[in-house]
């Protein structure tokens, strides 16, 4: 799970590179809701957004190409699949203190939500 996290960290980092939109709380919370609904309730039926509010179509593709692959990725580790509470779907999402080179870790996005 550690290294999934690391890679939706890294395309996050990467597409905020070019589109600093990526940092705007809004551009967050809409990212972050089908995650949350996906991965800590566990839902099977969660859709992204069309957009998320970024200023360009590819930055748009990038990050539902990255939020769809994170979801989907992360789904299929032994890790998620013995995290049987809410709880623990949060501490593997919030937990390991996973750090890309450029200083973000999973809760410099999404710390404003963790208590969804």
């Amino acid at each position: 799970m550690k290294a999934i996290i690391l890679a939706f960290l890294l395309q996050l980092d990467a597409i905020a590179a070019t589109d600093p939109a990526m940092y705007d709380m809004n551009v967050l919370a809409a990212v972050h809701q089908p995650i949350h609904q996906a991965l800590v309730e566990g839902r099977g039926d969660v859709a992204l957004p069309a957009r998320f509010g970024l200023s360009s179509a590819s930055a748009e593709d990038k990050l539902h190409q990255a939020v769809e692959g994170f979801i989907r990725d992360a789904r299929t580790t032994g890790e998620y699949a013995t995290a049987g509470s809410i709880d623990a779907r949060i501490d593997l999402l919030f937990g390991d203190g996973i750090v890309t080179p450029e200083g973000h870790g999973y809760d410099d996005y999404f710390a404003f939500a963790e208590t969804n």
